[in-house]
């Protein structure tokens, strides 16, 4: 099976030199393609948490993100 499909591939115009407070070179990419895609992005990569209030893009870890899903599928009125 593969994991990336032709089809999903993101084609559109992204801007790593936008994310270069970020140290690690290799890491600017990722909050290139969430800001270009209008995505979340999920990393529990200490480089891109320690900066992440510098980005226009909500960047949370894989704990964040999972619980605020739980939070999201509750029904109104369930506690």
């Amino acid at each position: 099976m593969k994991l990336f499909r032709p089809a999903d591939r993101f084609t559109a115009a992204t801007s790593p030199e936008r994310f270069s407070f970020i140290p690690d070179p290799d890491d600017r990419k990722f909050g290139a393609l969430a800001q270009a895609a209008d995505a979340i992005l999920i990393s529990d990569d200490k480089h891109l948490l320690r900066y992440r209030d510098r980005m226009d893009v909500s960047v949370l870890t894989s704990g964040e993100f999972w619980k605020r899903q739980q939070r999201m599928d509750k029904a109104p009125g369930e506690a």
